[in-house]
């Protein structure tokens, strides 16, 4: 009797194991035909259309090209800005447009797996695909938010390594390096362990560039004599040092660059690839050291060797390079047979390589050459093929054009000396302003005796009775205080006496240390002063003149709206979202009842506990009873989406999940339709102040009028 029991419970634990067995497979089925492979194919999609940037490509079998540059070239790229080395990443808009609706429907389809399914086992893949979704849209707090689950809830899974290089990405973008390097450093130890080592090359490829941009060209190296020291794979010793010789070539330290390269071959087991770029960059290094019979010896066995036969036309461009080089280096008379063949193989190489990006890297590297020869017409002309296409140059190439166009377009206009004896004042104003372009254009390229010589031109030229010559005057002054302090001062103090009642005569006046007596600083005239000054770009200045007058008159009307137009500079112009939260919370927390304060509460509570990892406050889902919750919004716009996806295709612009919360914010602007730029706001929404929440969220209600006719047509401010 006891063994028939047995049995049935058997019986009955194998049924029950059968049956979640198969819930789970069924879940998992549904999960992945329903919404799943929609969302893997829409990322797929996305990144075939960006035909996505060199280091994340995946090249089964096309040489890389590198670039030698100048330690000054890395110097002049270290800024505050987006490092260069992660610029790429950044999709510009009108790139994102076409495929924004596809990233849109994989953020609803991954919400809806993360609401709906957290039991099937595609949640990880999901994550990473709206980490993807949000990095390409170039939303960096939501794809950290992203990546972070992924690696909290499967530390050791199959996607970690690609999470935690894709958070390092999204901080490198942001400036964060501390964080950065410590999140490539995890990746390094995660890739080591679950043997991903495409991972650890781009990790790595991250980690020598942050090096480079901070000045240590040795520290480049050290990850890849590290991996080498590590491995007990010739082959994956080759690879590492392959990339260890490739720094020494881009950073022009051709010596060292020659020897790492030859050590690729001779002392380890490349594969074919590797094996003709270390041979391919070994005779550029000679060529550049000009021991032109060794390299031609190494190109010779790359032409004739079968095995390299489908990259023949790397080899010809070097060897077209080859032929630049010692025309540039000859110091007797330039041979016309050889000038007349390389522009033979030039005229050759434009039809036959089209689409090579080594030949681009050609065109860049000779537009360097004569645009330091001062040629600056045939610079532009090089310039401008050098980046008729993607590649490593394209970006510095497109640069280098516009400051030829600027140099040379102006410069013409600049030539004679009939300029100064010119009368009609807007005439003269339009050449200063030609002048002060090419002065900056030669300040950007660092060459500042010409800048120097071009600004003090300005002046000559500008109808000194314009408000421009106090900007003009200003610039010059900033550009002369390290080689003349005095001359500076001068300058300075004219502005001051010329211009007693513009913005620059404030600045001056305090770089010159005069007293409060003396500058003009009523509240109204602060603020104007600040307004004046955001309105000709001079940002940083502005933001002085409004947080001025928040610290001397806090309890002036014009108090809340300063702090306002001080985050929506940093949000807006100097894209700078961390300190646009910053002043934006200052905001609510020192005049919580302002118009202001009102007009980014909802978004700004929302985006802070999402920044912090913290739960939504309630009050943002019950408080304003015409503001479902999040949740519920998504699950609601699902077969919304879906409906159009099949009756339309993909129609969707700008759903973003974080903004459906502002709902009934957006319904307040819509009906008031009137300008939310700070400069405006306060003319035209004169009785905001004395609305309360639940007349903001009722769209129905009339509680404001304005008066068309004085209101302002302006871009809508966009607060994230």
């Amino acid at each position: 009797m006891d063994k028939i029991k047995i049995i049935y419970k058997t019986i009955a634990l194998s049924v029950l194991i059968a049956i979640i067995s198969a819930c789970t497979q069924w879940t998992n089925f549904t999960t992945y035909f329903n919404t799943f492979y929609n969302a893997e194919r829409l990322i797929e999609e996305t990144e075939d259309e960006f035909e996505y940037y060199d280091e994340t490509q995946k090249f089964d079998n096309i040489p890389r090209v590198w670039v030698p540059q100048s330690k000054s070239f890395y110097d002049r790229r270290r800024t505050f800005k987006t490092p260069y080395f992660v610029s790429d990443y950044v999709i510009k808009k009108d790139k994102l447009q076409p495929v924004r609706s596809k990233l849109d429907s994989v953020i609803i389809k991954g919400s809806k797996i993360l609401t709906t399914k957290r039991d099937s086992k595609y949640i990880e893949d999901m994550l990473y695909l709206m980490a993807k979704s949000y990095f390409y849209r170039n939303d960096w707090l939501m794809s950290q938010v992203k990546c972070g689950e992924l690696i909290d809830n499967y530390p050791a899974g199959k996607l970690s390594p690609d999470a935690h290089l894709l958070l390092a990405k999204s901080l490198l973008i942001q400036i964060k390096f501390d964080y950065g390097k410590k999140v490539l450093s995890r990746t390094i130890d995660i890739a080591w362990q679950l043997d991903r080592f495409d991972i650890l090359s781009e990790a790595f490829r991250l980690m020598a560039d942050i090096a480079i941009y901070e000045g240590d060209f040795e520290g480049a190296t050290r990850p890849y004599l590290q991996a080498i020291s590590q491995s007990d794979d010739d082959k994956l010793k080759a690879r590492w040092q392959l990339e260890m010789a490739s720094i020494f070539y881009k950073t022009s330290q051709f010596e060292r660059a020659e020897r790492a390269f030859d050590a690729v071959n001779s002392k380890y087991d490349p594969d074919y690839l590797r094996m003709f770029e270390a041979y391919l960059y070994q005779a550029s290094s000679l060529n550049r050291m000009e021991r032109y019979e060794e390299a031609n010896e190494i190109l010779s066995y790359l032409e004739e060797d079968g095995k390299f036969e489908e990259w023949l036309p790397y080899t010809k461009i070097e060897k077209m390079s080859q032929l630049r080089l010692q025309i540039q280096n000859d110091t007797d008379t330039l041979s016309k047979s050889k000038i007349k063949a390389l522009e033979s193989l030039e005229n050759y190489a434009d039809t036959a390589y089209v689409g090579n990006k080594l030949v681009y890297a050609y065109y860049y590297e000779k537009a360097m050459f004569v645009y330091n020869q001062n040629d600056y017409k045939g610079a532009l002309g090089l310039f401008s093929n050098a980046r008729k296409s993607r590649s490593p140059v394209f970006n510095e190439s497109a640069k280098m054009y516009k400051y030829m166009r600027a140099l040379y377009g102006n410069q013409s206009l600049l030539m004679t000396d009939q300029i100064y004896s010119i009368k009609d004042s807007s005439f003269r104003l339009k050449t200063a302003e030609a002048a002060y372009e090419v002065a900056r254009t030669f300040e950007k390229l660092e060459k500042n005796d010409s800048a120097k010589r071009y600004y003090e031109m300005t002046l000559n030229i500008a109808d000194h009775g314009a408000l421009p010559t106090a900007k003009f005057m200003y610039k010059l002054s900033t550009f002369v205080r390290n080689e003349d302090p005095f001359k500076a001062d001068s300058i300075l103090e004219e502005i001051v006496d010329r211009f007693p009642n513009t913005e620059y005569s404030l600045v001056a006046g305090k770089e010159l240390g005069f007293t409060d007596a003396f500058l003009v600083d009523s509240i109204a005239e602060l603020y104007t002063s600040g307004t004046n000054l955001r309105k000709f770009g001079e940002h940083r200045f502005a933001i002085d003149q409004f947080l001025k007058l928040t610290e001397k008159f806090p309890d002036s009307e014009y108090a809340p709206k300063s702090l306002y137009t001080v985050g929506w500079i940093f949000e807006n112009q100097i894209k700078n979202l961390d300190s646009a939260l910053y002043y934006y919370q200052d905001l609510v927390n020192k005049y919580p009842n302002s118009k202001y304060a009102e007009e980014i509460k909802l978004s700004l509570l929302y985006l802070i506990s999402d920044k912090n990892g913290e739960a939504v406050p309630d009050s943002l889902d019950v408080k304003a009873k015409n503001i479902p919750k999040f949740e519920k919004i998504v699950i609601d716009e699902i077969q919304t989406i879906e409906k159009k996806e099949e009756d339309e295709g993909f129609g969707l612009k700008d759903l973003n999940p974080m903004n459906l919360f502002n709902k009934g914010k957006d319904l307040f602007k819509e009906s008031i339709k009137s300008a939310t730029e700070p400069i405006d706001m306060i003319d035209s929404i004169p009785k905001l102040q004395d609305l309360k929440m639940e007349d903001l969220l009722n769209p129905s209600k009339e509680v404001i009028k304005t008066d068309s006719t004085d209101t302002k047509k302006t871009d809508s401010t966009k607060t994230n």
